[in-house]
């Protein structure tokens, strides 16, 4: 069987969450490694193994994958051997090895914490370093069974401020510095108690849009523009 025909029957006839999000995980994988400047051949390397990074779910109960309420700590045991049966999964298939890797741990963590070998730093492939961050943006970015999205924002101040023990730096910074976190005409508060509107983006400076100020912190009208870049004591606090 085509391996990616595999990948699209197994996830999407089996669980339409673990499809799309295997999908949505590949394509931002590959924007990021755009902007670290790999190759055409690094590229389908990266993206075969971030589209294949959850095939080892497809070998668990769909029950628990499903289910509403908070895992028992069996369930949730089990759920943790999906990086290796997706990885023994593959053993025989024609993939590259290093495309192999972030199979087996997009759920490993720069400082040891993660599974299922408990890998640091210096072990991790800059895939794994790329899919880890990938896969936990899109989740939670995703709506779940058993919770609601995370906004843009709330999630990369999640992994910005995990960089020092979950993330690699280098790589959430070219991450954050390709998104669009406030998209033109999204409304916003301002720390400063203002509301407004983005305007305008500052390239390489997700954060730091250009915002055109439509309401007071005394809930006056008015109108003017404020440049978050240059005024880095205002931040934005909430979205609408």
């Amino acid at each position: 069987m085509n391996i990616y025909y595999g990948i699209q029957y197994n996830t999407h006839t089996y669980d339409s969450y673990t499809f799309s999000h295997s999908v949505n995980v590949a394509v931002l994988s590959i924007l990021l490694g755009k902007s670290l400047n790999y190759d055409k051949l690094k590229l389908q390397k990266l993206g075969t193994g971030s589209i294949l990074h959850d095939i080892g779910k497809t070998l668990l109960p769909e029950k628990i994958l499903s289910k509403k309420k908070e895992l028992t700590e069996k369930e949730y045991k089990l759920v943790k051997k999906h990086p290796r049966l997706g990885y023994d999964y593959l053993e025989n298939n024609d993939i590259s090895p290093v495309a192999k890797n972030p199979i087996l741990y997009h759920h490993e963590r720069i400082d040891g914490s993660g599974y299922p070998k408990g890998i640091t730093i210096d072990e991790m492939h800059d895939f794994t370093k790329i899919v880890a961050i990938t896969d936990v943006f899109d989740a939670l970015t995703s709506d779940r069974v058993y919770r609601k999205r995370w906004p843009t924002f709330k999630t990369i101040n999640y992994l910005m401020s995990h960089t020092n023990n979950k993330f690699d730096l280098k790589m959430v910074k070219n991450f954050v510095r390709n998104l669009t976190i406030y998209p033109n005409g999204t409304q916003v508060k301002l720390s400063n108690g203002e509301k407004g509107i983005v305007k305008e983006q500052n390239p390489n400076y997700p954060t730091r849009p250009i915002i055109r100020i439509i309401e007071n912190s005394e809930g006056e009208e008015t109108s003017r523009e404020i440049d978050l870049l240059n005024n880095l004591n205002i931040i934005i606090e909430k979205v609408f």
